[in-house]
């Protein structure tokens, strides 16, 4: 129910504009965010009601949030994933609890289990191992720094 809410909330409230062309939203959207929950190992992320919890804000993040252009725009969405929590699940949550949650197959290499990433040390551990292998097999080096910002922005293009 809480998935379907904030479908309709996102539907109604934020419209396309000429500046926001892109804010369409349809069915596909919370299909997606199902997708994405079922990806992952239940018997290892989900021991509790706040892992499923944590799960279900990074997907709801990842459809909804991650379109949305305007630091006004995702705090009027943080806002609302913190009142259908609430509302639905009857945990109260922060918005700084979910605001850094990344999930991702890239952790193992070998199961590329859908986990959620053990911390920003493992992250950026995790980015730069892929660095080093890709500039031992290619001629042409790349020389990249992994900010905060850079890590939540290849997590996200790891996802598509």
């Amino acid at each position: 129910a809480a998935t379907v809410d904030i479908f309709f909330r996102m539907s109604t409230d934020m419209l396309p504009t000429p500046v926001k062309s892109h804010y369409t939203f349809n069915l596909r959207d919370p299909a997606k965010m199902l997708q994405g929950m079922l990806m992952v190992q239940v018997n290892s992320e989900l021991k509790d009601k706040d892992g499923l919890v944590r799960l279900w804000l990074h997907e709801a993040c990842r459809q909804f949030r991650d379109r949305l252009v305007s630091a006004e725009d995702r705090t009027w969405f943080n806002d609302r994933l913190v009142e259908k929590v609430e509302e639905h699940l009857l945990t109260k949550i922060s918005v700084e609890a979910f605001d850094g949650l990344v999930y991702g197959d890239f952790f193992d290499r070998g199961e590329k289990p859908y986990i959620a990433s053990p911390g920003p040390e493992k992250l950026l551990e995790t980015f730069n191992d892929y660095l080093e292998e890709y500039n031992g097999m290619n001629p042409s080096k790349m020389n990249l720094v992994f900010f905060e910002e850079a890590q939540k922005h290849l997590a996200r293009v790891a996802r598509i």
